[in-house]
């Protein structure tokens, strides 16, 4: 006899192959955007609608002459 009267399991399985996939796609696409900011002679930042930073390329950080841990995030 089963204690507190338990006498099964329910299992749910979820195929998550395509969601997977997605994640691998938006990672790539991800990692080729970086590598372009990384690699342009430009300044490039991205501020979201707030006017916080959400990522620098290294010529703006360069520019703007602090560590990138005090602009990301930050509204300046």
């Amino acid at each position: 006899e089963q204690p507190h009267g338990m006498h099964g399991v329910v299992l749910t399985f979820i195929d998550n192959t395509e969601i997977r996939r997605q994640q691998s796609k938006t990672q790539a696409s991800e990692k080729r955007f970086r590598s372009i900011l990384d690699n342009t002679d430009s300044p490039v930042y991205l501020k979201d609608r707030d006017g916080r930073f959400l990522m620098a390329n290294p010529v703006f950080i360069k520019l703007i002459g602090r560590p990138e841990e005090q602009i990301i995030g930050k509204t300046w």
